[in-house]
């Protein structure tokens, strides 16, 4: 539940700084220092979010492998 609940808050974040950072790009251009600094932060969310499903996704397969048999 956890994992679940911070990957609505990254999703969020990282919508919220899209925006910022085409709005910045569009009045500052693409190249100016704030834009720059947007679009890094995103890149960490987006790196963050991947990486808490990638958690969330393993921790749900593991729980749906059968058992192995010991062997006889």
């Amino acid at each position: 539940m956890f994992v679940c609940m911070e990957n609505v808050e990254i999703s969020s974040r990282i919508h919220e700084l899209r925006e910022k950072m085409i709005e910045s790009g569009k009045q500052n251009g693409f190249l100016n220092s704030e834009t720059i600094k947007y679009s890094q932060e995103l890149d960490k969310l987006i790196y963050r979010q991947q990486t808490v499903k990638k958690v969330s996704y393993g921790s749900q397969t593991k729980s749906r492998l059968p058992r192995s048999s010991p062997n006889r």
